[in-house]
């Protein structure tokens, strides 16, 4: 699975305890909704919500990222 985001939109200036932006996201180069966050300190808004699962599910079954020293 391919997940890009494109049209990204950021304003430092509404960015209090969390970034402020908005983007689009594209899997597998098919349009499929978008995300953004208000700067307030609260979670990323997915729309359609169903997104946020499918994108979730897929991040489960990736393998952790080991730390190197």
């Amino acid at each position: 699975m391919n997940i890009q985001l494109k049209n990204i939109k950021y304003a430092a200036f509404a960015s209090e305890e969390t970034p402020c932006f908005q983007a689009t996201i594209y899997i597998d180069g098919v349009r499929r909704g978008t995300v953004d966050n208000d700067g307030h300190g609260g979670c990323d808004n997915f729309h359609p919500w169903e997104l946020q699962t499918e994108i979730d599910a897929y991040a489960a079954t990736l393998p952790l990222k080991t730390e190197r020293y």
